[in-house]
């Protein structure tokens, strides 16, 4: 390879002498490309714990913890670098404050893998019993796929976003809305 691009150099010199135009050559590149694949699916689940309830000056506060967790799958194997597929979760309060981030995510043992399930971060919520409160969480999946034959990368992502209302009355779920 390296003998052709240096005869390339050549003749786009030879030809620049002679008047020619050097421009009208065209260069060969020296590496392949290729399109990254698309991305996979990703769902996001947001769950509420048991919550526990008592007066405080008066106020019924309640606690419990939100779950999160997050299922990659469908993802192209072919080119995958580094044999791992990736979660990201964002869990943001009513006012769409993110309070809570995590990552995790799942590496194949002898080869590329398609699918990936993993736990996400916990964030202990408190609110006034009587209160509407909103918890969500934005769950990120992503790889990194070979795009050339000299080993550059390109990231590929797909994200699911979903909420809960919490519930002072029982845990196991909330009210999930998406």
């Amino acid at each position: 390879m390296r003998a052709a691009v240096t005869g390339m150099a050549v003749c786009i010199a030879a030809l620049s002498l002679m008047g020619g135009s050097a421009s009208a050559a065209v260069k060969p590149s020296p590496f392949s490309t290729w399109p990254a694949p698309p991305a996979g699916n990703v769902d996001g689940t947001i769950y509420q714990g048991t919550p526990s309830c008592a007066v405080q000056s008066g106020v019924k506060i309640c606690d419990a913890n939100v779950y999160t967790k997050g299922l990659m799958n469908g993802w192209a194997t072919s080119n995958q670098a580094y044999r791992q597929l990736n979660l990201e979760w964002k869990i943001c309060n009513s006012s769409g404050t993110i309070v809570k981030t995590g990552s995790n995510s799942c590496t194949g043992a002898t080869g590329a893998i398609s699918s990936c399930e993993r736990t996400g971060p916990t964030y202990a919520a408190r609110w006034p019993a009587t209160s509407t409160v909103r918890i969500c969480v934005d769950t990120i999946g992503f790889a990194y796929y070979y795009v050339s034959s000299n080993g550059n990368t390109a990231k590929v992502t797909a994200s699911d976003y979903d909420c809960l209302t919490l519930s002072a009355t029982g845990g196991g779920g909330g009210l999930r809305q998406r």
